[in-house]
């Protein structure tokens, strides 16, 4: 059968084969770098920044309204700090290649951008041919958002944990120590993976972004329940308990009936009832109780901007207007709407078959419900929050592979990996990581990046017209030797950022006890009025709560 022949009018990059000087580029930029590529990749930088924007309104409605203002400004915060050590010296750190620059650290010479102004920065590293280029401004721009975001994603384990000018403190260095270096590895073609040989894939920031902060994460968690307390009492701090609080702790804070603790909603996205509740032990895991502080509203609002700026995270990174990019945003889009649907309906079987085995009165009361057709069967109890979370799984676990595999594959990534998930919620409600930062973007990450050395193809990843095809094959694609290096990579960025967390964080504490001027910590009585009240001039008041929806 004789193929179909398409016709095009093709218009030719100009000039081509042609090596000008910055100062000829500087007289002509018109000829040299593609409009349509640099008008992409500005877009694709503001939706990236509303992904922070998404970040604060899901932070402030997952949390309590004591505290629902400080985690909306925090990550604003962070972002805006972020991006001004990445002007500084982030930057330089990350992707300069020229002085005294290394394979794990960068040189000088883009202190403060002073020359990253036209020099023309290549869509990818394997790159054969010609190819969209951008120039270095824009690349320094976009790639500043990410390292935003990033902050912003671990400025989420500060809930109920430290002040937030400790935090902030501590982000700023933390950047500079290891989301930098991790960054500088994974995208730079003079990191440390590209130089021995094996290149990891990662189209969008699997490793840097999302495991590295969940690895944070889990350091912070843990340090401030099993390392702290000892810290402080070994320097004369304040009486800490095992759970990370002040002896003051939040359990003897009268709180009208409302459970002392963080009401943050577990895997269902529900609030369990008080210690003291009769139920306390038998309540199903999805079913809302009145104490329910969470603004819902905020939730699913914080969910659409993270799913909107998402096209720009993983379609940008093609770094130009190509059939590359077009397809990462196809592939983000079906993960997350899998991931969504996924995570809603297996946890409604799962809190049905609970309410089931429960057979409490208050859940008899709701499962013989009448579905309007004169039948007493149990209702599914779909939950707000489930949707949010699933679909940021799938937004998660798509993001390294979203440029290098086919749509037909894209919605395992959203499927497969809220399988998985949902049972290791527990994980992050015994680490007290209140916003399951670490089961969500750490778990979800690893398993990203080993699909992504399963399914990643070549012949996606030459849609741009100048990736070499040979060198971006997952096991599919003839290569299953990538499976092994996407877990090294993963595993080696998980180590590293567990490990320096920690460092930093004992380093700061013990300098702070140390000075006795720096009250890192959150004191008991800030705790009863909250982080919003005492360390945010506005205060919350109120909170809108939705509830479930139940169907028959």
């Amino acid at each position: 059968m004789e193929p179909t022949r398409y016709s095009f009018n093709v218009t030719w990059r100009e000039p081509r084969e042609v090596t000008p000087t910055l100062d000829e580029i500087s007289q002509n930029p018109g000829l040299y770098y593609q409009a349509g590529d640099i008008a992409w990749v500005l877009t694709a930088t503001a939706l990236v920044y509303l992904m922070i924007i998404g970040l604060s309104l899901f932070y402030a409605g997952i949390s309590q309204p004591r505290t629902s203002l400080s985690m909306a400004w925090l990550p604003l915060m962070t972002a805006a700090l972020i991006s001004v050590q990445w002007f500084l010296w982030g930057y330089s750190i990350a992707f300069s290649n020229w002085g005294n620059s290394s394979n794990y650290w960068g040189g000088t010479s883009g202190f403060a951008l002073h020359d990253a102004l036209l020099r023309p920065v290549p869509a990818t590293r394997n790159s054969d041919r010609d190819g969209p280029y951008i120039p270095e401004i824009l690349y320094a721009l976009f790639e500043m958002v990410f390292a935003a975001f990033t902050g912003a994603l671990v400025s989420g384990s500060a809930a109920f944990k430290e002040r937030p000018g400790h935090f902030l403190v501590f982000i700023l260095f933390w950047t500079t120590f290891v989301y930098d270096p991790i960054a500088r590895w994974t995208w730079n073609a003079d990191g440390w993976p590209s130089q021995l040989g094996w290149h990891p894939l990662d189209f969008a920031g699997g490793s840097p972004v999302h495991i590295c902060a969940a690895f944070t994460v889990l350091a912070h968690c843990l340090y401030h329940l099993h390392i702290f307390p000892r810290i402080s009492h070994g320097m004369g701090g304040p009486k800490v308990s095992s759970h990370g609080h002040d002896s003051d702790d939040l359990r003897d804070i009268p709180t009208g009936g409302a459970p002392a603790l963080p009401d943050i909603p577990p895997a269902g996205g529900h609030v369990p009832p008080p210690p003291s509740h009769p139920k306390a032990n038998t309540q199903p895991h999805n079913c809302q109780t009145e104490e329910s502080a969470a603004n819902y509203i905020l939730v699913i609002l914080g969910t659409m901007f993270l799913w909107l700026g998402w096209f720009g995270f993983n379609g940008g990174s093609a770094l130009g207007s190509s059939v590359r990019a077009v397809t990462a945003v196809v592939n983000t889009h079906l993960a997350a709407s899998t991931g969504g649907v996924s995570h809603v309906l297996i946890s409604a079987y799962i809190s049905r078959r609970q309410r089931k085995k429960a057979g409490s009165t208050s859940a008899d009361s709701v499962d013989k419900m009448n579905d309007g057709r004169g039948n007493g069967r149990r209702p599914f109890i779909f939950s707000l929050v489930d949707f949010a979370n699933g679909a940021i799984i799938g937004l998660v676990t798509v993001t390294p592979a979203a440029g290098y595999i086919p749509v037909t594959i894209s919605p395992v990534f959203g499927f497969l990996p809220v399988l998985i998930c949902i049972p290791l919620y527990r994980v992050s409600e015994l680490i007290e990581d209140y916003l399951f930062i670490f089961v969500i973007h750490g778990v979800g990450g690893v398993v990203g990046m080993l699909l992504t050395g399963v399914f990643a193809r070549g012949d996606i990843a030459e849609l741009d017209g100048f990736t070499k095809a040979e060198d971006a094959n997952g096991a599919w694609g003839g290569y299953g030797m990538q499976i092994l290096i996407q877990l090294t990579d993963a595993v080696v960025t998980a180590a590293y950022s567990f490990f320096f967390t920690m460092v930093l964080l004992i380093l700061l504490d013990v300098l702070g006890f140390a000075l006795r001027k720096i009250v890192w910590r959150q004191a008991g009585e800030d705790r009863k009025i909250g982080t919003s009240q005492v360390l945010v001039e506005e205060s919350t008041q109120g909170a809108i709560t939705t509830s479930t929806t139940e169907v028959p």
